[in-house]
């Protein structure tokens, strides 16, 4: 997801040069984006070469905020071209969670990619998340197609999709992911309503001292 985000801006500004129109501030916040987004690749395969190491998620803390700001910049362009509307709502007391940044990021680069996906006419998506009982609560909501019911229960198994181009990989990735962090993850989904995405994380131990102080 991440790389196919930076093709078409490689291609628009390859046409840019080949047709002698090129703007400079347009290049940088073009530059910029590719950057953010190649640090998210980059992260995300240190993550999955770390994988091995199962104590790796629980030793480490992931910033919520760091995650949601990165996937939202790589997905920009894609969201506004579908004309949909993001709303953010983070409770200010949210901290850190116990897990890699890059598990994280991977987990919210699935999650929204797929609610995109789901709103080909527009629409809205919604994430919001706060902290109760020592537990990071993220919920991300869309207005879109929704999931056939008969297809509820097999979306997390690997390999099984509904889109044309889908590999069935991005859910059963982000369960893994969850479980090794010891969070839950439910999915909620009507064809009439949209689909909406729960994630239950561990706050980190930093996290929650910071608070008590």
């Amino acid at each position: 997801n991440a790389i196919g985000s930076v093709l078409p801006l490689v291609q628009q500004m390859k046409d840019d040069v080949q047709s002698g129109d090129v703007r400079p501030a347009v290049f940088r916040e073009d530059l910029e984006h590719i950057q953010k987004s190649l640090e998210v690749v980059r992260r995300i395969f240190g993550g999955m070469i770390s994988m091995s190491h199962r104590g790796s998620r629980r030793t480490s803390e992931a910033s919520l905020r760091q995650a949601l700001d990165g996937t939202l910049a790589i997905l920009k362009d894609g969201l506004e071209r579908r004309g949909i509307e993001v709303i953010v709502h983070l409770d200010d007391g949210i901290g850190f969670i116990a897990g890699g940044q890059s598990d994280l990021e991977q987990v919210l680069l699935n999650l929204i990619t797929n609610a995109r996906d789901a709103m080909p006419q527009g629409g809205r998506l919604e994430v919001t998340a706060h902290t109760e009982a020592e537990r990071v609560h993220v919920h991300i909501a869309d207005n879109g197609v929704g999931i056939h019911p008969e297809h509820l229960s097999l979306i997390q198994e690997p390999f099984f999709t509904t889109k044309p181009q889908g590999t069935g990989l991005g859910l059963s990735i982000c369960r893994s992911i969850i479980w090794e962090m010891e969070g839950k993850m439910s999915i909620e989904s009507s064809l009439a309503g949209g689909t909406q995405v729960h994630l239950m994380l561990p706050g980190s131990k930093r996290a929650q001292s910071d608070r008590l102080v």
